[in-house]
């Protein structure tokens, strides 16, 4: 696990996840997250932060580090679970994990690729795929491919929205493909 406090972060290549720690503005640019597939490429949460914070990723990509074991836990590329929080991703690509995004806060994802998520475990304890999980805030999802797969019993959805806090979601020009667990 790579700790990193607020800052600008360009064509870094981080080799594990990423565990943002400190409230601020984080920006992330033709950074690689290669997160272990036992935990989540990026994990923001408002407790970790400490408050308001802002998180922009732009032209990055997320994925799953070769070799590593595969999970059957609900482990996303990116977590960001705080009502303080506001991220944006923007033309990034991810792979490779069990969920592409589980988010709570404010919410933008533009032309961003999420696809090849991974299959594993056996019924009950198998992976249930989702692009992106909303749990809580505002979700805009702009001219996006999503590519989730449609393999019982693991694919979920593209957008999987869940809990009573979601104020606001806005989808649009996006193309979806899969899901239906």
């Amino acid at each position: 696990m790579i700790t990193r406090g607020p800052g600008t972060y360009e064509g870094v290549y981080f080799d594990d996840m990423l565990y943002l720690s400190g409230a601020g503005t984080y920006v992330f640019r033709d950074c690689i997250v290669e997160g272990t597939e036992q935990l989540w490429g990026i994990f923001a949460y408002d407790a970790n932060l400490g408050g308001s914070s802002t998180i922009l990723l732009e032209d990055c990509t997320l994925r799953w580090k070769a070799g590593d074991a595969l999970s059957t836990g609900g482990q996303g590329a990116i977590i960001n679970l705080g009502v303080s929080l506001t991220l944006t991703a923007r033309r990034c690509d991810i792979s490779g994990k069990t969920d592409g995004m589980q988010v709570a806060g404010s919410v933008l994802v533009e032309d961003t690729y999420i696809h090849d998520l991974v299959w594993a475990g056996v019924v009950p304890d198998n992976t249930h795929n989702a692009g992106i999980q909303c749990f809580e805030g505002d979700l805009t999802v702009t001219g996006s491919y999503f590519r989730v797969g449609a393999q019982a019993p693991f694919s979920n959805s593209c957008l999987f929205f869940q809990g009573g806090g979601i104020d606001q979601v806005l989808v649009d020009g996006n193309y979806f493909s899969g899901g239906g667990y």
